[in-house]
C-alpha cells in the first residue's frame, strides 16, 4: 500500500482553487493537502473515492496543512471529469469553519457590564454570524463538517418527505433537473 502527496502544480488544485473561489469563500485562507491512496477503501460497505479530514496537529505543525483530501485512485481513476469535480466539491463541504454565535443582551451584571447570552432557534439550535471564529493567533477555527442527509433510502420510500432535511434535499433535486 502506498500514500503518497500530490504536487502543488497538479490539475486537481485548479480544480480545488476554482471551486473554493465560486462555492467555498470560507476556506481561501485553509490549506489543504491532497493525497494519494493505492488502497481500496470501503465503509459500511460502499466504496469511498475521497475523504476529507482536518490535518492532524503533526501535520498542521510541520506543513502548516489545515485539511487533508484523499483520494483512493482506483474509484477515482473510474470517474469522469464532471464526477471528480462534484467529488472534491464534496469534499470541500465536509472542510468547514467555525462561526461567531449569534448573541443578545439579556441584562446587566453588578459591575454593570452587559450580560450576553448565544441565541437559539425554537429548536434549540444556535444561531450563528457569517464572522469567522478564530483562535488567539487569529487562525481562523476549522472544523468538518457532516453531510446534509443521513436517512434510508427504504424509509423515503415508505414515508416520504417526512424530515426537514429530506425535503431541502429533494428540493435540491428538482432544481437540479430543471437545469
Amino acid at each position: 500500500m502506498a500514500i503518497w502527496e500530490l504536487e502543488q502544480n497538479d490539475p486537481i488544485y485548479s480544480t480545488l482553487s476554482e471551486l473554493i473561489s465560486r462555492y467555498h469563500s470560507h476556506l481561501e485562507e485553509a490549506k489543504i493537502v491532497v493525497y494519494c491512496s493505492d488502497k481500496n477503501r470501503t465503509r459500511a460497505n460502499k466504496i469511498v473515492i475521497a475523504d476529507a479530514s482536518k490535518a492532524p496537529a503533526k501535520l498542521k505543525a510541520s506543513t502548516n496543512a489545515d485539511f487533508t483530501i484523499t483520494l483512493y485512485m482506483m474509484p477515482w481513476g473510474d470517474l469522469d471529469m464532471t464526477q471528480k469535480k462534484a467529488c472534491l466539491d464534496h469534499e470541500l463541504y465536509h472542510c468547514g469553519v467555525h462561526y461567531e454565535p449569534i448573541k443578545e443582551q439579556v441584562g446587566q451584571s453588578r459591575q454593570g457590564r452587559p450580560r450576553m447570552q448565544v441565541v437559539r432557534d425554537e429548536y434549540g439550535r444556535i444561531q450563528y454570524t457569517n464572522e469567522i471564529r478564530r483562535d488567539e493567533n487569529g487562525e481562523p477555527k476549522w472544523r468538518i463538517i457532516p453531510h446534509d442527509l443521513e436517512e434510508f433510502c427504504d424509509v423515503v420510500e415508505r414515508y416520504g418527505r417526512w424530515d426537514e432535511s429530506v425535503q431541502s434535499f429533494s428540493e435540491a433535486l428538482n432544481r437540479s433537473e430543471g437545469e
